[in-house]
Formats: structure tokens, C-alpha cells, sequence
């Protein structure tokens, strides 16, 4: 799950999260969001975002494109990657105010190959509710 960022940096981080093995992509509205999209906009985003992925699949040898689902709301989009990853997932949300470095929490909680989640916040960052 990330936040919906400004510009053409969400199809750089679909190709990367492609790349990397992502299963589910999913953009979500925050509260520090600088873009907000009509829903005509964030349907053809979400288009563009999937043939993207199914690019980025292809180049990289993937026999299948993660599932891009459409902008919704924070909460929204944290109960979706939930559905979608089952309850043995980790999840992790990448937090500038974080108090525990990422290395060190993911060398303690997760085993190799385990299914991992992470959420991240737009440039604005995430505010202390979300």
C-alpha cells in the first residue's frame, strides 16, 4: 500500500514493486496527499498503472502482473492488501517517526520467504492516525 505520490512516481514504484515480486500494488488517499484524483482520473491512472505492471512482468520474466487495485482510501486499501496477503503475512509501514529501524525489525520477524507487506506515505508522509 502506498500513498498516492505527485506526479509520475507511482508508475516508477509500479514498475519497481513489479519487479521486485509485489503481488498486490495499492495507491491510497492520506490525509498529507498533495494529489487528489476525480474518479474518472484515478480510473485511468489505475489503467495505466496495470499496463505498467503487465510490462514490467514481461521484461522481467514474471509469468504474472500483481493485482493494481484502484485508488481508494487508506483504511480501505490496508483491508484490501490484508484480503489479499492472508493472515501469515508481516506487515511493516515505513514511517519517518518510526522507532525501530526496518533491518532490525525484519531480521527479528520474518523467516526466509515468509510473505511479507509494507506501507509507505506519499511525499507528505503519513500523519500519526494513519
Amino acid at each position: 500500500v502506498h500513498g498516492l505520490p505527485k506526479g509520475d512516481k507511482a508508475d516508477a514504484i509500479v514498475r519497481d514493486l513489479t519487479e521486485l515480486g509485489a503481488t498486490l500494488i495499492a495507491f491510497a488517499t492520506t490525509e498529507h496527499a498533495v494529489v487528489t484524483l476525480d474518479a474518472r482520473r484515478a480510473e485511468a491512472r489505475g489503467e495505466r498503472w496495470r499496463r505498467i505492471a503487465d510490462e514490467a512482468a514481461r521484461q522481467c520474466g514474471r509469468g504474472d502482473a500483481p493485482v493494481v487495485s484502484a485508488v481508494r482510501s487508506w483504511s480501505d486499501a490496508l483491508l484490501a492488501a490484508q484480503a489479499h496477503a492472508g493472515a501469515l503475512t508481516r506487515a511493516f509501514v515505513l514511517y519517518e517517526r518510526a522507532a525501530v529501524p526496518l533491518a532490525p525489525a525484519l531480521a527479528e520477524a520474518v523467516e526466509v520467504g515468509a510473505p511479507l507487506a509494507f506501507a509507505a506515505g506519499p511525499e507528505g508522509g503519513l500523519s500519526a492516525a494513519e
